[in-house]
Formats: structure tokens, sequence, C-alpha cells
């Protein structure tokens, strides 16, 4: 497997897997995570999304805020069947709510990710099907 470049910094993501299902989480390393987990799970990634890059003490505690707020639709653990643009969406409003210690200064060129602004909120994704 290729190693995986990422600038380090604690994330929220959201993986979208199959039907509709998203797993959101934290992590140091997120793109590295989400392969391990379609790895371990057997499913394929459909997109991902990663947050800006948050303090650890404030990154624990905006994951807890997300999954409350998206806890009628958990499916199991941290898992929800929202659909992903639902998901980002809490993620994204929620983290507007309180402000980043650091913001991802660049992304690598080579990578296939997007980059865009959507109501003044910027959104770092990849669509695996591409």
């Amino acid at each position: 497997m290729k190693e995986i470049e990422e600038v380090p910094g604690y994330r929220i993501y959201v993986l979208e897997r199959e039907r509709g299902k998203v797993k959101v989480g934290v992590s140091n390393r997120p793109r590295k995570r989400m392969l391990h987990l379609a790895c371990q799970g057997g499913f394929e990634i459909k997109r991902t999304y990663e947050s800006p890059i948050y303090g650890r003490t404030t990154i624990y505690e905006l994951e807890r805020i997300i999954h409350n707020k998206l806890s009628r639709y958990r499916f199991i653990g941290e898992w929800f069947k929202c659909g992903f643009d639902n998901a980002v969406k809490v993620v994204e409003l929620t983290g507007a709510e309180r402000r980043p210690e650091k913001i991802q200064p660049t992304i690598n060129p080579n990578d296939e990710i997007a980059f865009e602004i959507e109501d003044g909120v910027s959104r770092y994704y990849q669509d695996w099907n591409d």
C-alpha cells in the first residue's frame, strides 16, 4: 500500500460507504485512518471529508457535539444513516461555531482532492469513485 502523505493535525472526518452509511470520527491522520477502516471493514469508500485542523482539546468536544446532533440517525457507534452531505453540513456548521486554532495550510497538488467554499465555509473532500 502506498504511504499516504498528509499534514498531521486533529480533524473531524466523514467517511461514506454504501447505502448512505457515514462515519464521523476524529483522527490526527484522517486519510490513513479512513483507509484502515475500509480495509478492516471490507467496504469501498464512496466519499470523504476532512475538517480544518483543530487543537486536541477542542476536537473531542466538537466530535461529542456533532455525535449528539446526529444521534437520532445513529446506526451503530460512530456510524450514522443520515447521508454524507447532511453529515458534512452538521460538521461544518458545528465547526463554524468554534474557531480552529490552526487551518491546514496547503493541499498536495498531486492529491485528487477538491476544495470548495460554500456559504463561507471551506470544505475538503475526495470522491473515491473518480
